[in-house]
């Protein structure tokens, strides 16, 4: 081409499969674009289905009845090629009329019929009544106007000549005026124009959330990239010490030398290869959301009304999809590890050094026992709390020592014997004997883990009973909880949780005294629309003692018998109730739990 820029675009108007300019250009629901031919090539029938897995993404795209022919339109990539070929100074075909089929070439367009038109044609244009008022453009006029002077009208395909001037909201696609009569009869509908504003709206909304997306996702990846120089990086040096220290040795330490340089190379390679893994997964994504962005961005740009709500839902469905999509921009693999020198004796020579793999203290959680994973709940004096700590980088390897202590309001600091589990977790625990603050320190190989210390109240043991009483305030800020049968919901005994996490332990009681009706969980205690609301546990005397959520679904791994434990966790933040069977090892967890509430305890005793 003439310009240096024609060719970049013509470059950039290239099909990723033919790799020659757009054919009939038609876009997947992943917004990339090929050939039509190019796709029908790459259509795959898979049972009933027929599908085109895009070549730069990989995405599956399913075609309707395997008719590519009904995939969008890029009609921003079509006006641009139209663009480049009126800029084509070189090309020996001149551009032709597109109004009659002399092949003259054309020398002006018709903004109104938006057609390009010879001069025979411009001349007879401005001498018919009903077209001679019509804006005639010249060639040098629609370049400089650029691709929004080439948008084409769009028309009906069920009744011929009528332009889609409508949008039907019902049905979401746009509509003639004769729609409205026939297929779209009583649905609601509206001018292209006035909705096409308000999507636009929409669009630019999730286009943003979008952005921000591809923002998080290029730093992630420029943060993988420099962890994997990290460890490159972290490999030489320690090599550099592994050979430092066995060049002062003897031969015979050679052999160990190349062990354990193989062991470094050996780890490297592990986190290089996760690394790299995870920049190609971050690579491919941060790809698509360009490609969503600024495909989208062009379309908002340079789409007609028509165009844009043609492609509406697709562009909608594939920026929810970008937006939406987990992904970790975190490094999966970190630098922690050196060599460690053991002072061993020298005929345990095998053992005289190796390297050691720093445990990353940042990938470890504390939780308590059935609750949600890091939240730290207010507890009662008297009644136990068992934490665990987890390593959350599974691939972690190594042993590692893990220690906690924990101090009250006041009091001096207390070492907690931990236990080591077999999943690789270590467990706790922890009485309170009176009411305060709990700082709870936990260190994993001397180094603090995420989060620590940790903070948490403990208030005084509720009174429980299983008659209504009037409200009554406790020290500490809690308000009296009492137990409910099913049939005294409407009645309200005082709410005791506005806000906040709590957790309470509770044990089962005698079930005969209390003709097998046993509930726990929370109540909102008050009408309302449909009735109390109540999230819980529920035996109502079945003899099996099955156990059934408040939704009406029966509990998996859980059955009640006497002596069980539970404790219910709420978390007013999140809107979440989870209650911990401890026996069976199993949680049934609510959402949309919302306060205030007060507790429902038929059959269980508070310890």
């Amino acid at each position: 081409m003439a310009s240096a820029v024609s060719e970049k675009l013509a470059d950039y108007f290239e099909c990723a499969v033919c790799m020659e300019q757009f054919k009939e250009p038609k876009v997947l629901p992943c917004l990339h674009t090929y050939c039509k031919m190019c796709l029908q090539e790459l259509l795959k029938e898979q049972g009933s289905d027929y599908v085109i897995n895009c070549p730069e993404c990989r995405q599956e795209a399913k075609i309707a009845h395997g008719d590519v022919a009904k995939l969008q339109p890029n009609f921003w990539v079509n006006n641009f090629m139209t663009l480049l070929r009126m800029q084509d100074k070189d090309t020996t075909k001149p551009f032709p009329c597109e109004n009659c089929d002399s092949e003259d070439e054309a020398v002006s367009r018709c903004n109104d019929c938006r057609v390009f038109m010879c001069d025979f044609c411009v001349t007879a244009h401005k001498r018919f009544r009903a077209t001679r008022g019509h804006q005639m453009l010249s060639i040098a006029e629609v370049q400089k106007l650029g691709s929004k002077a080439l948008s084409k009208p769009s028309f009906c395909v069920k009744h011929t000549g009528e332009t889609l001037k409508l949008f039907c909201e019902t049905c979401e696609e746009t509509i003639c005026r004769d729609c409205t009569i026939v297929d779209h009869r009583e649905h609601k509908y509206n001018f292209v124009a006035d909705v096409a504003e308000r999507e636009r709206e929409v669009l630019h909304i999730l286009l943003n959330k979008a952005k921000g997306k591809e923002v998080v996702v290029a730093n992630g990846l420029e943060t993988v990239y420099a962890m994997k120089e990290l460890v490159q990086s972290r490999v030489s040096e320690v090599n550099n010490e592994v050979d430092e220290f066995f060049d002062e040795q003897v031969k015979a330490l050679e052999y160990q030398r190349a062990n354990l340089k193989r062991e470094v190379m050996t780890e490297g390679k592990v986190r290089v290869d996760q690394l790299e893994k995870q920049s190609r997964v971050l690579s491919s994504f941060l790809a698509q959301l360009k490609s969503g962005v600024e495909f989208t961005s062009q379309a908002l740009d340079d789409g007609d009304n028509v165009q844009l709500l043609t492609m509406k839902n697709q562009l909608s469905q594939r920026l929810t999809q970008l937006s939406s999509t987990k992904i970790d921009c975190k490094p999966c693999q970190n630098e922690y590890f050196k060599l460690c020198v053991r002072q061993t004796i020298w005929r345990n020579m095998k053992d005289l050094a190796t390297v050691f793999f720093i445990i990353n203290p940042q990938m470890f959680s504390v939780s308590i026992v059935g609750g949600e994973e890091g939240v730290m709940y207010r507890t009662l004096v008297g009644q136990t709390v068992s934490l665990v700590v987890t390593n959350k980088d599974r691939e972690e390897r190594g042993e590692y020592h893990v220690a906690a202590s924990v101090a009250m309001t006041g009091e001096d600091e207390e070492s907690l014997p931990t236990f080591g589990n077999n999943n690789g977790s270590h467990s706790f625990y922890f009485c309170p004997t009176s009411k305060g603050t709990v700082t709870l320190s936990v260190t994993v190989d001397g180094q603090p883990v995420g989060g620590s210390p940790f903070q948490w109240e403990v208030y005084p043991v509720l009174p429980i009973c299983d008659e209504p009483k009037p409200k009554q305030v406790l020290p500490g800020g809690f308000q009296a909880m009492y137990g409910s049968r099913p049939y005294e919901r409407g009645t309200t005994h005082g709410n005791c949780f506005k806000d906040g996490r709590y957790c309470w332990t509770l044990r089962v009681g005698d079930f005969a005294s209390y003709h097998r009706r046993f509930e726990i969980g929370v109540t909102t205690g008050i009408k309302c629309k449909g009735g109390i609301q109540t999230w819980s546990l529920s035996v109502n005397g079945d003899r099996f003692q099955r156990v059934i959520r408040s939704d009406r679904v029966l509990s998996k791994g859980m059955s009640i018998e006497h002596d069980d434990v539970f404790t219910v966790f709420l978390n007013l933040e999140t809107e979440t109730l989870s209650i911990y069977h401890d026996r069976s090892q199993t949680t049934e967890v609510f959402k949309g739990v919302k306060g205030p509430l007060r507790a429902i305890t038929t059959g269980v005793d508070i310890f």
